[in-house]
């Protein structure tokens, strides 16, 4: 009998968790489009720029290969919501596009071998987390290592 009433606890609370998630998923598609630039808070798309493995120096070339993790945050305005009033989701991932994401290009740089995508998230602040990536990356650079290894080397990758 315990073992019948908690399947059954466990059925009620997925068809209500499943009823909030509708509920905040229509708040949601209400707000956003993937199609159309979203009315941004400051009108600011953040990109954050992690350096995950230096893979290749080279001298004679003056290049330099890098795989890094670039993220791009904004905030949609009038998006957040009150975990409270929608069983206390208080962010939201998709695996498929939802949201406007923008258009970055890394200039001047030769290759872009291999890019792995991340699902896209959203949290009750309406902070989307966007174009999660891990890029291998392969740019120009001139180098200076006489006096290696107290040297500094300092590369210019730009994103527009």
């Amino acid at each position: 009998m315990k073992a019948s009433c908690w399947i059954l606890m466990l059925m009620i609370n997925c068809l209500f968790a499943s009823k909030h998630e509708d509920q905040l998923l229509a708040h949601i598609k209400d707000h956003s489009s993937k199609y159309s630039l979203p009315n941004l808070v400051n009108n600011s798309v953040e990109i954050d720029v992690d350096l995950k493995q230096l893979i290749l120096i080279n001298e004679k070339e003056n290049t330099i290969v890098l795989k890094i993790y670039l993220q791009t945050n904004y905030i949609i305005e009038g998006m957040q919501w009150d975990p409270t009033q929608f069983g206390n989701i208080s962010q939201m991932v998709f695996y498929e596009q939802m949201f406007w994401r923008p258009d970055i290009v890394i200039k001047l740089i030769s290759e872009v071998p291999h890019k792995e995508t991340f699902p896209q998230v959203i949290t009750k602040t309406g902070k989307v987390i966007s174009d999660s990536m891990v890029l291998t990356i392969e740019f120009s650079c001139n180098l200076n290592v006489s006096r290696f290894p107290n040297d500094k080397q300092h590369c210019l990758i730009r994103f527009v």
